[in-house]
């Protein structure tokens, strides 16, 4: 019963990291997919700034305005973070980050570390059968 449970637990972390990177889009490219996607804000995003700073903005945070993002969320500072409430100006705007993950990849490789694990088990159960029966055998040979 331990063993299953540990497998889920692996499983469900697995599922959990999957397969995730950040997508560091310009300005540019990330306003056109967000006019795209008719103003949806269902993701975090972090946005670095032309004189070094970098908000996050956590999904329904924040929007697009005609000139700007406006939003709350938290100005990180190299030793610490702030709460922001306010704008930040297009033409401050460097890039923005994007977490996006790939849930074809992530099946792919929970069923390739689950697939890799039954072989294992499979062959460590037929290199255990397989010596059970050469020793019953080499002893019925010595009788």
């Amino acid at each position: 019963m331990k063993k299953t449970i540990s497998i889920i637990c692996i499983l469900a972390v697995l599922n959990y990291i999957g397969c995730s990177s950040k997508e560091v889009m310009t300005k540019n490219t990330f306003v056109r997919s967000y006019a795209l996607s008719n103003g949806d804000n269902n993701k975090d995003i972090f946005v670095n700034t032309v004189n070094d700073g970098q908000y996050f903005f956590a999904s329904g945070h924040y929007i697009f305005e005609t000139d700007s993002l406006s939003g709350n969320g938290k100005k990180i500072l190299p030793t610490k973070e702030e709460g922001f409430v306010g704008k930040i100006a297009f033409a401050d705007i460097l890039t923005v980050e994007q977490e996006t993950s790939d849930t074809g990849n992530t099946i792919l490789l929970v069923l390739g570390i689950v697939s890799a694990g039954a072989a294992i088990y499979a062959g460590i159960a037929f290199a255990a059968t397989n010596s059970t029966m050469n020793s019953c055998t080499e002893s019925a040979n010595k009788h």
